[in-house]
Protein backbone atom coordinates (compact mmCIF):
# COMPACT_ATOMS: atom_id res chain seq x y z
CA UNK A 1 0.00 0.00 0.00
CA UNK A 2 3.08 2.11 1.40
CA UNK A 3 4.37 1.84 -2.36
CA UNK A 4 1.24 2.43 -4.26
CA UNK A 5 0.77 5.39 -2.53
CA UNK A 6 4.71 6.38 -3.50
CA UNK A 7 3.59 5.91 -6.99
CA UNK A 8 0.65 7.91 -7.03
CA UNK A 9 2.08 10.79 -5.19
CA UNK A 10 5.10 10.70 -8.36
CA UNK A 11 2.40 11.29 -10.57
CA UNK A 12 3.15 9.04 -13.75
CA UNK A 13 2.73 10.21 -17.20
CA UNK A 14 2.97 8.57 -20.19
CA UNK A 15 4.90 10.51 -22.87
CA UNK A 16 3.92 10.88 -26.34
CA UNK A 17 6.41 10.83 -29.08
CA UNK A 18 6.99 14.53 -30.54
CA UNK A 19 4.87 15.36 -33.28
CA UNK A 20 7.40 16.07 -36.58
CA UNK A 21 5.51 18.16 -39.24
CA UNK A 22 6.69 20.22 -42.38
CA UNK A 23 6.22 23.97 -41.61
CA UNK A 24 7.10 26.81 -43.84
CA UNK A 25 7.32 29.77 -41.37
CA UNK A 26 9.06 32.65 -41.52
CA UNK A 27 11.53 34.64 -39.22
CA UNK A 28 10.81 38.16 -39.23
CA UNK A 29 12.29 41.13 -37.42
CA UNK A 30 9.81 43.93 -36.78
CA UNK A 31 12.16 47.34 -36.35
CA UNK A 32 10.39 49.69 -34.98
CA UNK A 33 11.10 53.84 -34.85
CA UNK A 34 10.96 54.99 -31.57
CA UNK A 35 12.59 58.50 -31.97
CA UNK A 36 10.77 61.55 -30.55
CA UNK A 37 9.05 62.51 -33.85
CA UNK A 38 6.85 59.33 -33.88
CA UNK A 39 4.98 61.57 -31.10
CA UNK A 40 3.29 63.74 -33.37
CA UNK A 41 -0.24 63.48 -33.80
CA UNK A 42 -1.38 62.76 -36.97
CA UNK A 43 -3.93 60.06 -35.85
CA UNK A 44 -5.84 62.56 -33.74
CA UNK A 45 -6.34 62.18 -31.15
CA UNK A 46 -3.21 59.35 -31.17
CA UNK A 47 -0.08 59.30 -32.18
CA UNK A 48 2.12 57.67 -34.92
CA UNK A 49 3.97 55.20 -31.96
CA UNK A 50 0.73 54.31 -30.38
CA UNK A 51 -1.24 53.36 -34.06
CA UNK A 52 2.17 51.70 -35.18
CA UNK A 53 2.16 49.77 -31.84
CA UNK A 54 -0.95 49.14 -32.44
CA UNK A 55 -0.20 47.80 -36.14
CA UNK A 56 2.66 45.48 -34.79
CA UNK A 57 0.31 43.88 -32.80
CA UNK A 58 -2.36 43.12 -34.98
CA UNK A 59 0.46 41.68 -37.17
CA UNK A 60 1.93 39.15 -34.35
CA UNK A 61 -1.59 37.84 -33.01
CA UNK A 62 -2.04 36.93 -36.75
CA UNK A 63 1.17 34.97 -37.03
CA UNK A 64 0.74 31.12 -36.60
CA UNK A 65 4.48 29.40 -36.48
CA UNK A 66 6.42 32.14 -37.48
CA UNK A 67 8.93 33.58 -35.61
CA UNK A 68 9.28 37.17 -34.39
CA UNK A 69 11.43 39.30 -33.08
CA UNK A 70 11.41 42.99 -32.40
CA UNK A 71 14.33 45.87 -32.73
CA UNK A 72 13.36 49.46 -31.76
CA UNK A 73 15.51 51.70 -33.18
CA UNK A 74 16.03 56.00 -33.06
CA UNK A 75 19.21 57.28 -33.27
CA UNK A 76 20.99 54.02 -32.30
CA UNK A 77 19.00 50.58 -32.51
CA UNK A 78 18.45 48.11 -29.98
CA UNK A 79 16.90 44.60 -29.59
CA UNK A 80 13.76 44.23 -27.97
CA UNK A 81 12.99 40.81 -28.02
CA UNK A 82 14.94 37.63 -29.77
CA UNK A 83 13.13 35.68 -32.51
CA UNK A 84 10.54 33.46 -30.60
CA UNK A 85 7.48 31.70 -30.66
CA UNK A 86 6.28 33.27 -27.62
CA UNK A 87 3.97 36.03 -28.83
CA UNK A 88 2.65 36.62 -25.57
CA UNK A 89 6.22 38.06 -24.99
CA UNK A 90 6.85 39.96 -27.84
CA UNK A 91 2.97 41.91 -26.93
CA UNK A 92 4.02 42.38 -23.63
CA UNK A 93 7.32 43.96 -24.54
CA UNK A 94 5.87 45.97 -27.18
CA UNK A 95 3.36 47.84 -25.13
CA UNK A 96 6.20 48.98 -23.10
CA UNK A 97 8.23 50.88 -25.45
CA UNK A 98 7.83 54.17 -25.85
CA UNK A 99 9.04 57.16 -27.92
CA UNK A 100 12.07 58.76 -26.89
CA UNK A 101 13.28 55.60 -25.33
CA UNK A 102 16.78 55.68 -27.15
CA UNK A 103 18.98 58.64 -27.93
CA UNK A 104 17.51 60.70 -30.55
CA UNK A 105 17.63 60.71 -34.58
CA UNK A 106 16.32 57.78 -36.69
CA UNK A 107 19.25 55.48 -37.45
CA UNK A 108 17.31 53.52 -40.32
CA UNK A 109 20.23 51.82 -42.14
CA UNK A 110 21.68 50.71 -38.25
CA UNK A 111 17.89 48.97 -37.31
CA UNK A 112 18.21 47.31 -40.40
CA UNK A 113 22.23 46.28 -40.07
CA UNK A 114 21.17 45.00 -36.32
CA UNK A 115 18.07 42.95 -37.71
CA UNK A 116 20.50 41.44 -40.31
CA UNK A 117 22.76 40.62 -37.54
CA UNK A 118 20.27 38.72 -35.45
CA UNK A 119 18.79 37.02 -38.66
CA UNK A 120 22.33 35.60 -39.63
CA UNK A 121 22.11 33.01 -37.09
CA UNK A 122 18.39 31.61 -38.14
CA UNK A 123 18.09 28.27 -40.32
CA UNK A 124 14.31 29.69 -41.35
CA UNK A 125 14.43 29.44 -45.38
CA UNK A 126 12.73 32.53 -45.25
CA UNK A 127 13.68 35.96 -43.24
CA UNK A 128 12.53 39.22 -43.23
CA UNK A 129 12.38 42.80 -42.12
CA UNK A 130 9.61 44.77 -41.16
CA UNK A 131 10.83 48.31 -40.72
CA UNK A 132 8.28 50.89 -39.52
CA UNK A 133 9.57 54.54 -39.55
CA UNK A 134 8.03 58.10 -40.41
CA UNK A 135 11.32 59.92 -41.59
CA UNK A 136 14.46 59.78 -43.23
CA UNK A 137 17.72 58.23 -42.11
CA UNK A 138 19.29 60.97 -40.11
CA UNK A 139 22.11 59.20 -37.87
CA UNK A 140 24.09 55.97 -38.05
CA UNK A 141 27.22 54.75 -39.67
CA UNK A 142 25.44 52.71 -42.40
CA UNK A 143 23.17 54.24 -44.99
CA UNK A 144 19.66 52.84 -45.73
CA UNK A 145 20.31 51.64 -49.76
CA UNK A 146 23.59 50.33 -48.12
CA UNK A 147 22.26 48.26 -45.59
CA UNK A 148 18.95 47.07 -48.32
CA UNK A 149 21.99 45.97 -50.35
CA UNK A 150 23.62 43.73 -48.02
CA UNK A 151 19.84 42.35 -46.82
CA UNK A 152 19.21 41.61 -51.06
CA UNK A 153 22.94 39.74 -51.03
CA UNK A 154 21.47 37.74 -48.03
CA UNK A 155 18.08 36.67 -49.37
CA UNK A 156 16.29 39.16 -46.53
CA UNK A 157 13.08 40.58 -47.90
CA UNK A 158 12.88 44.23 -46.39
CA UNK A 159 9.59 45.45 -46.32
CA UNK A 160 9.09 49.22 -45.20
CA UNK A 161 6.17 50.70 -43.77
CA UNK A 162 6.19 54.48 -43.76
CA UNK A 163 3.81 56.24 -41.09
CA UNK A 164 1.93 59.46 -40.59
CA UNK A 165 -0.06 61.19 -42.76
CA UNK A 166 2.86 64.16 -44.33
CA UNK A 167 2.93 67.84 -43.84
CA UNK A 168 2.50 69.17 -40.40
CA UNK A 169 1.01 67.41 -37.63
CA UNK A 170 0.17 68.18 -34.11
CA UNK A 171 3.30 67.42 -31.59
CA UNK A 172 3.32 67.88 -27.84
CA UNK A 173 4.79 70.41 -26.51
Amino acid sequence: AIMLAVLAAARPQVLAEPEARDVEAIDVIVALDVSTSMRAADFRPRDRLFVAKQSVADFIRQRDEDRIGLLVFAGQASSWTPLTLDYELVLELLAQVEAGMLPDGTAIGTAIGTALVHLRSSEAETKAIVLITDGDNTKGNITPREAARIAAEEGVTLYTIAIGEGGLAPYPV
